[in-house]
């Protein structure tokens, strides 16, 4: 049962199956980036992960930079929105939050404007997962308010921020089956949800904001078989929500003025405009 201290809430099959991807890929120092999809509780200041994805087959991953692939990545913020009503409420990185510039606040290239970041809400989780040392897991979230970084929060992810078991998502075929479709980096087998992740990694003590790191921009499952079924408080974003003025039209210039004919032709055009933006522009 999760605190009610917890500042965000993610499933114990979802941190397992973040920590198996890392694995797979077989090189701590490489760059993965994958989304946090889920829904927000208590007015908007809890977000609650129910299902994470990893990267596309078209995405670049080394040690130095990431690069999406922008048809699986906008294809899965489409189908898990309009089939599953679950919204992309941030990202999760491979290693700490230094090696990622642009979604390092202490850092001149800060910017959470990019055609990988949630384009809805208020709000946007980042989550760091660092686990270079094996058994010794430590994982930095971020909840970055949009309207005013000064009230955003940093805390270190612990023991009462996980809720027991898989996701009910996850378990659902049709969703296991789009996320690990074809090509597909890091694909999971059915039923993988152990092996990777215990409570035993994290700490067990109230939130405290990570310690402080010298900035060096350098290179660098359930346990109990129950599925977790969404909170009934769980608040949906509206589809008007907010999304700061100033930076709406902060997309790459190759993707030009997104043409409103996606209002009736189910969004293929839009969607079509998004992919195209993240042609070769996109790097973290």
């Amino acid at each position: 049962m999760a605190s009610p201290t917890s500042q965000l809430l993610i499933n114990e099959g979802e941190l397992n199956e973040i920590l198996r991807i890392i694995s797979v890929a077989k090189d701590a120092e490489l760059k993965i980036v994958g989304n946090l999809f889920g829904l927000w509780r208590h007015s908007l200041m809890q977000p609650v992960v129910h299902l994470i994805t990893g990267p596309g087959e078209r995405s670049t991953i080394s040690k130095k930079t990431f690069s999406p692939d922008g048809v699986y990545h906008l294809g899965m913020k489409k189908y898990l929105e309009q089939q599953h009503g679950l919204l992309q409420i941030g990202l999760w990185c491979s290693g700490n939050s230094n090696r990622y510039p642009s979604l390092n606040r202490g850092h001149p290239d800060y910017d959470l404007y990019n055609p990988l970041m949630p384009e809805k809400g208020r709000y946007v989780v980042l989550m760091f997962v660092d686990n270079h040392t094996k058994g010794n897991l430590e994982i930095e979230y971020q909840i970055i308010d949009r309207e005013g970084q000064q009230s955003s929060r940093v805390a270190s992810l612990t023991t009462r921020d996980v809720l027991p078991g898989a996701s009910s998502f996850r378990l659902l075929e049709p969703v296991f089956e789009k996320i690990n479709q074809p090509g597909v980096k890091f694909p999971s087998q059915r039923h993988q949800y152990t092996g990777y992740f215990s409570t035993n990694m994290l700490p067990t003590n109230d939130h405290q904001p990570p310690a402080k790191i010298t900035p060096s921009y350098s290179n660098i499952t359930p346990t109990n078989g129950n599925a977790y079924v969404i909170p009934t408080s769980a608040y949906v974003i509206p589809t008007n929500a907010y999304v700061t003025p100033s930076k709406a039209a902060a997309v790459p210039a190759s993707m030009g003025r997104l043409s409103q004919s996606h209002e009736s032709d189910g969004g293929d055009s839009l969607f079509k405009s998004l992919v195209d933006g993240f042609k070769s522009t996109t790097y973290l």
